[in-house]
């Protein structure tokens, strides 16, 4: 039966209290709650996201100081190093992280952030452009000279910043590219 001082059914006793005050309630829970996942999954998703792209401006720093390092090395040797474009162990002679870290570099340097985690223990995260060794700055043609490892195999492997690669080129600058670097230098 409805009250006439209320305008609810029997039990009910408006707006304060009473079973339809009790839907409405349980109605604007529901809704507080969709909008706090809604909030809490745009903010890990953004905050996903500066993770990422600080990792990209961590890869593209290590590879300007990987340069300098390179320029470091051929100011005291004349030349290039003689690197492997993927050493068969991280520690071998022929191994960028072996050369930065016997110049007195942290071997953090020589692994991209965004590698995957079992890629960084291996210790080879960069390729390195074997043309290059024995050679100086300077005398040769811009081309790459580091890339990650992740351009091996491109259709198996993401790229690993935002769809791209940082590479490094021989006149010290980083560019962020779709394509490995040799296919680019196949193109010109």
């Amino acid at each position: 039966m409805i009250s006439a001082r209320t305008g609810y059914g029997d039990g009910a006793r408006g707006r304060f209290g009473g079973e339809a005050s009790r839907g409405y309630l349980e109605v604007r829970w529901i809704v507080l709650a969709a909008v706090v996942l809604v909030l809490g999954a745009t903010g890990a998703a953004a905050r996903w996201t500066l993770v990422r792209l600080q990792r990209a401006r961590e890869c593209e720093q290590h590879l300007h100081q990987i340069y300098l390092a390179l320029e470091w090395y051929q100011a005291q040797h004349g030349e290039l190093p003689h690197l492997a474009m993927y050493p068969a162990e991280k520690y071998a002679p022929d191994s960028l992280i072996r050369c930065l870290k016997d110049m007195g570099f942290p071997e953090e340097l020589a692994l991209c952030p965004e590698s995957a985690r079992l890629i960084r223990e291996r210790g080879v995260s960069y390729l390195w452009n074997p043309r290059l060794n024995g050679l100086r700055l300077g005398s040769v043609p811009r081309t790459w000279m580091l890339v990650e490892i992740n351009a091996l195999e491109p259709q198996t492997y993401p790229k690993p910043h935002f769809g791209a690669y940082q590479v490094l080129f021989t006149d010290g600058t980083v560019r962020r590219t779709k394509r490995p670097p040799w296919a680019l230098a196949a193109e010109k």
